[in-house]
């Protein structure tokens, strides 16, 4: 996906959709299994310079492997409980080889609240 992906900046929209990539620390991730389910997962993730979302999963995540077989994934934010608010992105990611350091202390389990481990595999996913 392009950079364009992203609503008008200008718009009353655009400014929630940016202020909450800017400011949320979890993110949903849906990948496909095997068997065509979809899989949602919460992730910690980076917006990196407005044009794509780096995502941090466990390395054994079973979504890494979804990733690699079927790349195609949906990225969203939780609603506002009444079915509003909500923001979805999809596109085709690429796995990160360089290391980046995780600005947001400490990182934790989005599901457990436990922290996770810093070696953790990466991908970036252009918005």
């Amino acid at each position: 996906m392009t950079g364009d992906a992203l609503p008008e900046f200008g718009t009353e929209f655009g400014a929630r959709v940016r202020r909450r990539l800017r400011e949320e620390q979890v993110i949903w991730i849906t990948t496909v299994g095997r068997d065509g389910t979809p899989q949602p997962d919460p992730v910690s993730f980076l917006l990196q310079d407005y044009d794509s979302i780096l995502t941090y999963n466990m390395i054994n995540a079973n979504r890494l492997t979804h990733v690699v077989d079927r790349p195609r994934v949906a990225l969203h934010f939780d609603g506002d409980g009444a079915g509003a608010d909500i923001v979805v992105f999809t596109g085709r990611p690429a796995f990160q080889t360089t290391s980046h350091r995780h600005t947001r202390t400490p990182l934790t389990s989005p599901s457990t609240g436990t922290a996770c481990s810093r070696r953790a595999a990466a991908w970036r996913s252009s918005v």
